[in-house]
């Protein structure tokens, strides 16, 4: 999550909640507990972090504070503040501060979206759960809208399993409007320009899944009024007209200000000290009528997409995708198509967002932060300067709770297959003080998972490999029986790498170092 200033980044590793300045690397830890805290976000002040965390056997919202008001960031605080948000015998967690900061929303029990007063501790229902099925933790989605108004929703239609974007009042009063009706799957909606547009994502034209995977996806923007969908559209000629006339109007207004000052002398002090005046976030305007067909498709390809953004004024789309090896950042003009990619990232990339004043993109590569040029491109990471001291056997133990109660919550059965469930996480727990590696507590874990005697349960280790051995898939069998020196193939694969006419390798080779 990156501050409302752009200078500082709150992440999360292996649990523990730090913040970093992205100039200069210096970096302060804000958790420090074997548990789990995750979902982090700053507010708009930018001097307090809300983020949920795995306390006491259950996941509650907490906030931390800067306590002393001559210290501005949290890199450089001297004395934090933690309290619980919201801490009840549900599970809590996924939380976001509302635009004012008076309001956090939350997930409750993973599908109900909630929102809590933190001056009078009020809590209201925003999105019921039975609107959502949550299959793993971090699968749903919500937004603020600029004025805290709004929210938009993923949500699956009664008797669907696709997913649509939905509107819904902040209120808690109003049911959910399905924005986009398509039938494909639908997601991740954002308000973009102040509230005029919504971006979203949706594999509708892109290819279709097949066996529940494959699909490609593109990015579209819904225009919440007339107004501004009309004001997208322009040709880039009309669009450079419409600008000189606005810029003419703005002058005017400024020389009508001046002149209503009074005197000359009023006038050239006015003229001094003139100001434009301080904006508050304007109401979002949504008119329901004829939306369907305010909508354009943003991006010119499809992809599989892992975020996207468009700049405030509307002009540049940023997105994420993966087309050749590894993410790349590309950039699409959307008032003239041209599209490009901007800068080559890495294997995996997420969590694109941009600066305030839309000159840096923030983005996560490879696991670590990163800031980019929105016009040149160029790349650097974000240094990360930080200390945690692990509590390995703590950790442990807490890994070995979060999965019990985890398969508690979620297992499709309420009676666990008649399995007493607390039983064997007292007698496998006898095990934890015992494992001294993830070996062996992976191993142990499945073992406890395997007691329920249902599919895709387990375990499993999977550690970072430092430049690992490059194993060649050759499209050999070797003879199992064959103890001499090297390797005897037994058989060579059709349509392998040696299935060819010029092969030397064939059944009986024998292959030697």
């Amino acid at each position: 999550s990156v501050s409302p200033n752009g200078k500082e980044v709150a992440f999360v590793v292996r649990g523990e909640i730090f913040v970093t300045s992205v100039e200069g690397g210096v970096t302060k830890r804000i958790t420090n507990t074997p548990d789990q805290e995750r979902s982090v976000s700053f507010s708009q002040d930018g001097r307090q972090l809300v983020y949920a965390g795995e306390r006491d056997n259950n996941w509650n919202v907490y906030r931390t504070s800067i306590a002393r008001p001559e210290e501005p960031y949290f890199y450089a605080s001297t004395v934090l503040k933690e309290e619980p948000v919201v801490a009840t015998i549900a599970e809590e967690f996924q939380p976001s501060f509302s635009p004012d900061g008076t309001e956090v929303a939350y997930l409750e029990e993973r599908t109900t979206l909630r929102v809590v007063n933190l001056a009078t501790k009020a809590v209201r229902t925003i999105l019921p759960g039975n609107k959502n099925y949550s299959y793993s933790d971090g699968d749903q989605f919500y937004d603020w809208s600029p004025d805290g108004k709004w929210f938009l929703v993923d949500f699956n239609p009664e008797n669907h399993w696709i997913s649509e974007v939905g509107l819904v009042s902040a209120s808690g009063k109003a049911d959910v409007v399905n924005l986009t009706r398509s039938g494909y799957n639908d997601g991740a909606g954002r308000w973009m320009m102040k509230g005029k547009m919504m971006l979203w994502f949706s594999d509708r034209d892109g290819m279709k899944n097949h066996g529940s995977w494959g699909a490609s996806s593109d990015a579209y923007g819904m225009f919440f009024t007339q107004e501004a969908y009309d004001r997208f559209r322009l040709s880039e000629e009309d669009f450079k007209l419409l600008k000189e006339k606005e810029e003419k109007d703005k002058e005017k207004e400024k020389d009508k200000l001046k002149e209503d000052k009074g005197d000359d002398k009023g006038k050239a002090k006015a003229t001094a000290t003139i100001k434009e005046p301080e904006k508050k976030a304007d109401d979002v305007v949504i008119d329901l009528k004829g939306l369907e067909e305010r909508k354009a498709k943003l991006t010119i390809h499809s992809s599989l997409l892992a975020d996207a953004i468009v700049s405030e004024d509307g002009e540049r789309l940023f997105y994420l995708a993966r087309i050749e090896k590894g993410v790349d950042l590309w950039t699409t003009n959307l008032r003239t198509r041209e599209t490009k990619i901007l800068t080559k990232l890495g294997d995996n990339a997420s969590n694109l967002s941009l600066s305030k004043d839309g000159k840096k993109l923030f983005v996560l590569v490879d696991g670590r932060p990163n800031k980019v040029d929105a016009e040149s491109g160029k790349k650097e990471p974000i240094t990360i300067n930080g200390e945690m001291q692990l509590q390995k056997q703590k950790e442990l133990a807490y890994i070995f709770d979060h999965a019990w109660r985890q398969t508690l919550k979620k297992f499709y059965v309420t009676d666990m297959h008649g399995v007493d469930w607390a039983f064997y996480k007292k007698e496998y727990a006898k095990f934890l003080p015992h494992i001294s590696n993830n070996w062996e507590f992976s191993e142990m874990l499945s073992e406890l998972l395997g007691e329920l005697n249902a599919s895709h349960t387990g375990c499993r280790y999977a550690p970072d490999m430092k430049n690992p051995d490059a194993t060649a898939s050759l499209g050999l069998l070797f003879d199992q029986n064959y103890t001499g020196n090297g390797m005897r193939v037994a058989e060579v694969l059709t349509r392998g790498p040696f299935d060819r006419a010029d092969s030397k390798v064939k059944r009986g080779t024998l292959i030697e170092k």
